[in-house]
């Protein structure tokens, strides 16, 4: 139980230390959903523009965007396609699409490694756009600079979009999966625009008040458009590692539980030994034995009983570990950190609980010993 709470706190660790792409701190999304008002494509246009707007008069907004699907827990679109020059010929690639709106890499604050970002300018009348991520120019590109490349999406008529930036990874469905190749594209480019969209809103105003600003701000643009899984991008990412966080939790209380009742097993079973002993202790101490050895002597002898029962139990713990390896992240199931803090965590309370009798036996005076039935 001990190696488990082990392997699963050390898990929930390192995915709440996993590098995200993008800083989730001050960072609050939302989505809104007019296509469900009967909203044509160019009145969901002009609605997500407004609304971006006025979001951006709030006070303490620093900047906002919009995307069809938030960082973290929201889902992903596979599409596929081609990249002429790199894909063989006939054969199509997978692409993870992300349609965004402008300042999109500024709101969320992914680093842009070449080019540029989304644009205001990157709508229907202009030429289409795409920026991709660095596992898409690994994977594709083989280290070759892609700027001015095309990503062909294979539909008819032919659409070809020019590669104008590359971004750094960013995950997106789950914490604990690689981050795929990723094209972004221009939600404004898009032949009908999606009836839903969720907002990134960067600010430095507490969570409280910036929703109700939010509320409030989409209430006056449409009153029948509500505002849904409003929430902080902290809020979203814990909520990721629920899972994680539960099987922490309750294999931290069996954990705890178990060395509880192995502590007060072992106290129980040294306290009725050592008075047991109590004559002999009193001849030993007679014979000029101090306190310190009684101590030492009693201790000693718990250890090895200890230490036949990790004998026994961490070949059991080694095995009955590896069912758990599809729960963990970045541990093997053998993990040598998790296994010793759970060794030294039994050794420690073992101690305490032969300690405890043994210092009370050290007290007892030689004369009352002797004289003990």
């Amino acid at each position: 139980m001990l190696v488990a709470c082990g392997l699963f706190l050390r898990t929930l660790g390192r995915l709440q230390n996993v590098n995200l792409g993008f800083h989730s701190q001050n960072l609050t999304r939302f989505t809104v959903s007019p296509g469900l008002n009967g909203y044509s494509s160019q009145q969901l246009l002009a609605y997500y523009q407004n609304l971006e707007t006025q979001l951006h008069a709030i006070s303490g907004v620093e900047s906002v965007s919009l995307s069809e699907h938030a960082p973290i827990g929201a889902g992903s679109s596979v599409t596929i396609g081609k990249v002429p020059g790199y894909t063989a010929p006939g054969k199509n690639v997978d692409i993870y699409r992300h349609d965004v709106g402008p300042a999109y890499f500024e709101t969320l604050q992914v680093p842009l490694l070449l080019g540029r970002g989304i644009t205001a300018r990157d709508d229907k009348g202009a030429s289409q756009v795409v920026v991709i991520n660095e596992a898409f120019v690994r994977k594709y590109f083989h280290g070759d600079n892609p700027i001015g490349h095309h990503i062909d999406l294979g539909s008819k008529p032919p659409q070809e979009f020019e590669i104008v930036g590359v971004a750094k990874d960013v995950k997106y469905a789950q914490i604990r999966d690689d981050v795929p190749p990723t094209a972004y594209f221009s939600y404004m480019q898009r032949k009908e625009i999606l009836p839903f969209m969720t907002y990134e809103v960067r600010s430095s105003l507490a969570d409280a008040a910036l929703f109700n600003s939010i509320e409030q701000t989409a209430l006056r643009l449409d009153k029948n458009v509500p505002v849904t899984k409003l929430k902080s991008e902290t809020e979203a990412v814990s909520e990721v590692l629920y899972l994680e966080r539960t099987f922490a939790t309750l294999s931290s209380a069996f954990g705890g539980l178990a060395l509880l009742l192995a502590g007060l097993g072992l106290y129980g079973t040294i306290a009725y030994t050592v008075a047991q002993r109590t004559n002999e202790i009193g001849i030993r101490m007679a014979v000029g034995a101090d306190r310190q050895n009684i101590v030492t002597m009693i201790i000693r002898e718990t250890l090895i009983v200890v230490s036949a029962g990790l004998l026994v139990g961490l070949p059991i713990a080694w095995f009955a570990s590896r069912a758990l390896r599809s729960q963990l992240f970045g541990l093997s199931p053998h993990d040598a950190v998790s296994m010793g803090i759970a060794v030294l965590t039994i050794v420690a309370v073992s101690a305490l609980a032969g300690g405890l009798p043994a210092r009370r036996a050290s007290q007892v005076e030689p004369m009352e010993a002797l004289r003990y039935e």
